[in-house]
């Protein structure tokens, strides 16, 4: 059967106006479509009759067993997608808009096509992650939502990756972020973050309808919605509670995806074979070196190697033990085998620090290299003077062989949000939890209103791998607070914010401007008391605090 998640995606790649709903997820909000996929970005949704559906296509993705697992030997299938068919396991809606969806998007094959054609890459690493985790195989569709599958998208949210996390959300789930690397688009570690994020989302709603909502809106904007409906005495699921339009749509674009992905051949659309066989292998980068090196000793183009390490934001692989490279998996043989015997030089770009006022054309004249190829490692953009940053320019000298130290600098759009800060408590008031199956660092830190790293620093880990029955040090759920000590604290808080001005588009609404820049719809009505209602209109400008 065919996922609801893919459909979506391939829309999304060649409209350019619908790309707002399709890169929308729980971390990052309203998500425009990614500057480098803007040829790909979804039509707007044109008024046309909606022709009946498929006969019988709501009916072949049923309800999955209370207790559902994936079909073993995965390995027994040829090809990704029937693996993928035979493990979809999110119940449909019987939905208008998912009908809607559907005839929108079979309408677009291309753009199925295209977003497939791309996610080759990385889906067979997703469908096993899942696999291992007993968690619906739809759900490696999703990342067709939120980016088109495309790891190098970002949002004017500042969201990133195949998964779009925000800086912040990010850095709660221990993604790094620094100068040379950010790991949100680092597939590995963005996939595991992402996925312990949903299997905690199911955890809490038993739903997975509710679940993806969450992804989308936020489970603290699903679970008031539910404890309204609760207090009015109506059903508590999906279909009836309040949703603003985006999360409306959200899973119901997943869903209609999904049921063309399950039967291509009954919408008239044809899929890029996927083998069921790894695309990538990982391997480790002793040393720093070149990207265009590393290709070169992988037999690879430049693109095809960053496609696959977006994560490496300079055009240097800065080595650190943690951090690994993927190949494809015929080719990464030949790179260990060809780096072992390579006697060239391994690095030859450095970092300078410029002057402020310095004029980056004297900047590229003195290294020997143009001006449009510093402003595209650089990302200088049109500016034609420095501010005292930091450059990579053409290596002028020393030992190509003996690189300089990568240094780290965290990137300040990364900073932890004001609620994962540790509030003090007295000794007392501290308890232990004691790891069950499916504990994760991330589920647990929320459990005990916790930031990852405060977790992790409390139990002294020295990984995020936990073991059954592994006791751990928590934070009690109210705290002793000093009153005067918190007063100081929300006053260094609020001191650490920044503002920040917004001006609304057409079709923002309150909670997607508040999903957008993660923070708290509460928080955008207060610091816009003239702002009382939802619906907003474009041109308003709200001011922000982060």
């Amino acid at each position: 059967m065919i996922s609801r998640h893919l459909l979506p995606i391939l829309l999304l790649l060649s409209s350019p106006i619908m790309a707002d709903s399709f890169f929308s997820w729980p971390f990052s909000g309203n998500k425009s479509t990614p500057a480098e996929q803007a040829d790909e970005q979804p039509e707007a949704q044109q008024e046309t009759t909606i022709a009946d559906p498929v006969p019988e296509q709501s009916e072949r993705i049923g309800q999955p067993a209370p207790n559902w697992t994936p079909t073993p030997a995965p390995l027994s299938y040829d090809s990704l997608w029937d693996r993928m068919r035979d493990n979809f396991a999110i119940p449909n809606l019987d939905s208008a808009l998912v009908r809607e969806w559907e005839q929108y998007y079979a309408a677009r094959p291309e753009q199925l096509y295209r977003i497939s054609e791309r996610g080759k890459r990385y889906m067979y690493h997703v469908v096993d992650e899942l696999e291992k985790r007993s968690m619906p195989l739809d759900l490696a569709l999703l990342p067709m939502i939120e980016s088109a599958y495309n790891p190098r998208a970002y949002s004017p949210a500042h969201a990133s990756g195949i998964w779009q996390f925000i800086p912040s959300t990010g850095k709660n789930y221990g993604l790094e972020q620094t100068w040379w690397y950010d790991g949100r688009r680092d597939v590995l570690a963005a996939t595991e973050a992402a996925l312990d994020y949903l299997n905690y989302l199911y955890g809490l709603f038993g739903d997975w309808h509710l679940a993806l909502a969450s992804y989308n809106w936020g489970e603290g904007a699903v679970s008031r919605a539910l404890a309204k409906n609760r207090a009015k005495g109506l059903p508590e699921d999906y279909s009836n509670i309040g949703l603003p339009n985006e999360t409306l749509n959200y899973v119901p674009k997943l869903l209609a995806v999904r049921n063309l992905i399950a039967n291509p051949e009954a919408w008239g659309i044809r899929l890029p074979d996927i083998p069921n066989r790894p695309y990538f292998s990982v391997v480790t980068a002793p040393h720093h070196m070149d990207t265009q090196v590393a290709a070169k000793l992988a037999g690879m183009s430049v693109d095809e190697f960053v496609n696959l390490n977006p994560a490496f934001t300079k055009p240097i692989i800065a080595y650190k033990p943690s951090r690994r490279l993927l190949l494809p998996a015929d080719k990464a043989d030949a790179f260990s085998e060809n780096l072992s015997s390579f006697d060239g030089p391994l690095l030859s770009w450095e970092q300078y620090t410029t002057t402020p006022g310095e004029r980056y054309l004297k900047i590229a004249a003195r290294f020997g290299t143009s001006l449009a190829k510093l402003r595209e490692v650089n990302n200088i953009g049109n500016s034609k003077v420095a501010h005292g940053e930091i450059l990579m320019v053409p290596r002028s000298s020393g030992d190509p062989q003996q690189p300089p130290p990568a240094p780290e600098f965290t990137n300040p759009s990364a900073a932890m949000p004001a609620y994962a800060r540790l509030e003090k408590v007295e000794p007392s008031s501290t308890r232990q939890h004691v790891v069950r199956k499916g504990d994760t660092v991330f589920n647990i830190s929320r459990r005990y209103d916790l930031s990852v790293t405060e977790l992790v620093s409390m139990n002294r880990l020295k990984s995020h791998t936990l073991r059954l029955g592994q006791p751990l040090t928590v934070a009690r759920l109210e705290p002793v607070r000093n009153t005067v000590q918190d007063n100081q604290s929300r006053q260094t808080a609020k001191a650490q914010q920044r503002s920040i001005r917004y001006t609304a588009k057409r079709g923002d609404t309150l909670y997607s401007i508040a999903r957008k820049f993660n923070v708290d719809i509460d928080d955008v009505k207060t610091a816009n008391p003239r702002q009382k209602k939802t619906s907003i209109k474009a041109g308003d400008v709200l001011q922000i605090m982060q």
